[in-house]
C-alpha cells in the first residue's frame, strides 16, 4: 500500500510524541532596556578614561541590527556622529549602503568633514 503524505504530515506523525507539554514551555518576555545593556557591555571593552572627545565619525550601519548601537556607542564615548544606513524596514538592508556600497560612506565623511568613517 502506498503512503500518501505531505512532508509535514510525516514530521508531525513521527514527532509528535516529542513535543513538550504545555505547562513546562517557556515564556517570551520583552527585554525593553536590551540596548543600554548592550552598550554598558560593549564599553567595558575600552579602557575606563577612554574617550572620542572632539572626534567626528560618519557610521554606516547598512540599515542592520546595529543602526541604533552603532551611532550610540560613539555618541556615548563622546564622538560627533553623523549616521547614515539607520532607517531599516525588514527589506533595505544593505541596500546602496554598508560594506557593498562603500561610496555612500566615502561621499558622507567628506561631506561632514569627519576624521573617520
Amino acid at each position: 500500500e502506498v503512503f500518501n503524505a505531505d512532508i509535514s504530515d510525516i514530521f508531525i506523525i513521527k514527532n509528535i510524541k516529542k513535543l513538550s507539554k504545555p505547562e513546562i514551555l517557556g515564556r517570551v518576555k520583552r527585554l525593553e532596556n536590551s540596548s543600554d545593556k548592550y552598550l554598558e557591555i560593549l564599553k567595558t571593552n575600552f579602557p575606563k578614561q577612554f574617550n572620542l572627545r572632539g572626534l567626528r565619525i560618519t557610521i554606516d550601519c547598512a540599515n542592520g541590527a546595529a543602526y541604533k548601537v552603532g551611532p550610540q556607542l560613539f555618541r556615548s564615548l563622546g564622538a560627533t556622529v553623523h549616521e547614515i544606513g539607520t532607517t531599516p524596514n525588514g527589506f533595505n538592508i544593505n541596500k546602496k549602503c554598508g560594506s557593498t556600497f562603500p561610496n555612500k560612506i566615502k561621499y558622507y565623511t567628506k561631506k561632514n568633514k569627519s576624521h573617520i568613517g
